[in-house]
């Protein structure tokens, strides 16, 4: 399957939740999601668990700040917790994502409303291709909800979640070295 994204950091979560509303089609759904993401030669794989559900998505995007396609593939996952243990044996854990999402639909783009722990506001647009003949539809709308939502090209994020944790926790590191004397 294959989307076009674009991920973007937020300065008002309640302008751009009240400008989302007025795009959307209908009401938001919230979504309580843990991404586990782990080492991977290419790509990014991650085990989404969100609630009862879970499924594992392998995906390859490349990271740059505008509108980019991604290639994906999910599978839904039974028994979240072993295949969990299993790849982070196998693979190694490369980060945990806690996010809360505030998700609504306008056509066939996804707006997510992303508060992730650790980070802050976010918000994502994914325009979801049924067949590759429909990406530039589908870049054409994102680039059109960039405009409606008010969002600056210089808030845009080229890298994923998993990515921002792990820059974040290495800076922490780094300033919580002792200095030599």
């Amino acid at each position: 399957m294959q989307n076009i994204e674009i991920k973007a950091r937020v300065t008002d979560p309640a302008e751009l939740g009240r400008l989302a509303a007025e795009a959307a089609d209908g009401e938001p759904r919230v979504l309580e999601q843990i991404d586990t993401y782990f080492d991977s030669a290419t790509g990014r794989l991650k085990l989404r668990e969100e609630g009862r559900f879970a499924e594992l998505i392998y995906y390859e995007r490349s990271d740059s700040g505008g509108p980019r396609p991604s290639t994906y593939e999910r599978i839904p996952v039974e028994r979240p917790d072993e295949l969990k243990r299993v790849l982070s044996s196998a693979l190694g854990t490369r980060a945990v994502v806690r996010k809360r999402r505030l998700l609504f639909m306008c056509g066939n783009v996804r707006i997510h409303l992303d508060t992730v722990e650790g980070l802050g506001q976010f918000i994502e647009l994914e325009g979801v291709a049924a067949d590759p003949s429909e990406l530039s539809g589908c870049e054409s709308q994102v680039v059109e909800l960039l405009d409606v939502l008010g969002i600056a090209d210089e808030d845009l994020v080229p890298v994923s979640y998993s990515d921002l944790l792990m820059e974040r926790q290495q800076k922490s590191a780094t300033l919580d070295r002792p200095s030599a004397p």
